[in-house]
C-alpha cells in the first residue's frame, strides 16, 4: 500500500511538472516570439545613419532572444523523450 501511494504521488508530481512545463513554455514562447518579430523589424527599419551601437544592440537582443527559443524547445523536447 505504501508502495502504491508512493507511486501514485510521484506520478502525479510528474504531471505537475510537465503541466506547469508545457504552461511556462507556452507564456514564454509568445513573449520570446513578439521580442525576434519586433528586433527583426527594427534592424530592418533603422535608418542607415542610425549609430553603429544601436543596430549592434538590437543584433544582441535578437541573439538572446533566439539561445532562449532554442533552450525552450530543447525543455520541450526533453519532456516529449520523457513522456514517450
Amino acid at each position: 500500500a505504501a508502495e502504491q501511494a508512493a507511486r501514485a504521488t510521484a506520478e502525479a508530481a510528474v504531471r505537475a511538472r510537465d503541466d506547469m512545463l508545457h504552461v511556462v513554455s507556452h507564456d514564454l514562447g509568445n513573449s520570446l516570439s513578439a521580442i525576434l518579430v519586433t528586433s527583426s523589424v527594427v534592424l530592418r527599419t533603422l535608418p542607415d545613419d542610425a549609430p553603429p551601437e544601436l543596430r549592434e544592440r538590437v543584433r544582441s537582443i535578437r541573439a538572446l532572444a533566439d539561445g532562449m527559443q532554442r533552450l525552450r524547445q530543447d525543455l520541450l523536447d526533453v519532456a516529449s523523450i520523457e513522456g514517450g
